[in-house]
């Protein structure tokens, strides 16, 4: 099912390098994964009504998601050398 996919963008994966490419490999890395989930979780609890949070809050939370998700899905430049 994945094979296809990755033919499709032209990622040529060794066997073990595929699970490798969707492991967090930095601190960094999983301290986003972490925050993305807690955010989300967040969310969710405030719209059902089990938790009270400040509409402010909340906008920091849409703030700080969006800059997370928009820095690891940024399309990276190759360097010209």
């Amino acid at each position: 099912m994945l094979d296809g996919a990755l033919a499709v963008y032209g990622d040529e994966l060794k066997e073990g390098e595929e699970m490798k490419k969707f492991i967090p490999q930095t601190f960094n890395d999983l301290l986003a994964l972490v925050l993305i989930g807690l955010i989300f979780v967040l969310w969710i609890l405030t719209g059902c009504g089990v938790m009270d949070v400040p509409e402010v809050v909340l906008g920091a939370t849409i703030s700080g998601w969006t800059a997370i998700i928009l820095f690891y899905f940024r399309k990276k430049t190759t360097e010209s050398g």
